[in-house]
């Protein structure tokens, strides 16, 4: 399993990827500080989990999911978990599939929980 995680607050970069590697021992969990650094991620490699903050310098959450679902991007079909702690990004979100809201604050069980629901992430 591929995890990219996407934060461009370093905090929040380390503790995901802490609490994933706990969930999926196996996985190999790449991680970019902004938009930009994940889009170069997205172009080279295909993962089967991507969470990504929605506010964030130089490409926001919504310009990476453009990007991503994108007919030619490797990752059209990830499952994407968008991090937020903002209620109006739910909204936002209805127009792409296999995306998700994470609401922030999160902890393990919170990303757990979300993991379980959606077997491609398992």
């Amino acid at each position: 399993m591929k995890i990219l995680i996407i934060d461009d607050n370093p905090d929040i970069l380390e503790i995901l990827s802490t609490q994933l590697a706990s969930l999926y021992p196996r996985a190999q969990i790449y991680k970019a500080q902004d938009g930009m650094e994940g889009m170069v991620h997205c172009r080279s490699e295909k993962f089967d989990l991507i969470c990504t903050d929605w506010h964030m310098p130089h490409v926001d959450g919504e310009k990476l999911l453009i990007t991503l679902r994108h007919q030619s991007s490797p990752n059209l079909t990830s499952t994407v978990f968008v991090m937020s702690g903002d209620d109006q990004v739910e909204s936002a979100l209805k127009k792409f599939q296999n995306v998700f809201s994470l609401g922030k604050p999160f902890d393990l069980e919170k990303v757990a929980a979300m993991c379980k629901r959606f077997p491609k992430a398992a």
